[in-house]
Order: C-alpha cells, then sequence, then structure tokens
C-alpha cells in the first residue's frame, strides 16, 4: 500500500514537472515568438516611429516629418490561408534622399477604399502643423 501511494506521488510530481515545463516553453514562445509591427506619428516631436518586435529584439526607426516627401500606396500580393494570392496596399513613405521605406506587409490593407482612408489620415497627420485636430480658417497646405 505504502509503495502504490509513493509510486503513484512520484508519477504525479513527473506528470506536472511535465507540465510546468511545457507550460513556460508554451508561454516563452508566445512572448518571444510573436512579432509586432507599429506606426506611430508624435505631432509634438514631428517624427514618425516605426517599431518592429521581432524574436531578436526590437527595431526603432525614428523618421523626421521634414523628411518624408510623400506616403503612397504600393500594391502587393499576399498569400492567404486559403493558398490565393490577393492584392493589398501597402503605405510607403518616400523620403527626402530618395529612400523608400515600405511598411511590414502586416501592416497592409485589403480594401481599397480603406487604404485610402488611412493614406489620408496619414498625410493628415503629416501636415497638420500644430499638432491638434483643428485648424485655422484660411490655412490650406497642400497634399504630399
Amino acid at each position: 500500500m505504502v509503495w502504490y501511494l509513493f509510486g503513484e506521488g512520484v508519477w504525479a510530481a513527473i506528470t506536472g514537472a511535465i507540465l510546468v515545463v511545457g507550460g513556460l516553453a508554451l508561454s516563452r514562445f508566445l512572448v518571444r515568438g510573436r512579432s509586432r509591427w507599429e506606426v506611430s506619428f508624435d505631432r509634438q516631436r514631428r517624427v514618425v516611429t516605426i517599431t518592429s518586435c521581432v524574436s531578436r529584439g526590437t527595431l526603432v526607426r525614428e523618421i523626421p516629418f521634414a523628411q518624408i516627401v510623400s506616403i503612397e500606396l504600393r500594391e502587393i500580393t499576399r498569400n492567404v490561408s486559403t493558398g490565393s494570392d490577393v492584392p493589398y496596399q501597402l503605405p510607403v513613405f518616400r523620403l527626402t534622399s530618395g529612400e523608400e521605406v515600405a511598411l511590414d506587409e502586416r501592416l497592409s490593407v485589403k480594401d481599397s477604399e480603406r487604404a485610402g482612408e488611412v493614406l489620408e489620415e496619414m498625410r493628415r497627420l503629416l501636415l497638420d502643423p500644430c499638432g491638434g485636430p483643428q485648424q485655422e480658417e484660411g490655412n490650406s497646405t497642400s497634399k504630399r
């Protein structure tokens, strides 16, 4: 009887240890294995910050508004879960240096109308001189 309880306790401890180690490995994978991309427009500092969080670390690139000549949409194709290629619209920054900074494809937009709205919002954020939602009457700026 004592051996039976001791044996069951050992197997319970082994099973528990396996579950704990497996849980830790899964949580580590979920935290480190997932990637994240962000684009933020800081109107006070007048910079666009592009953040890429990947398994090897975080990359941050700041681009001053003054260096962005234009923002355009580039059509790309993405392979979706059905196995077919679907067209998406990807925002691309063109800089004064001639460099093109394309956002990660995961930030692309499938719906063309929605992609146009995103593009116009990005342009509005770049052109807003006061950093706020209101503009003075008669203060017009050209689109980039």
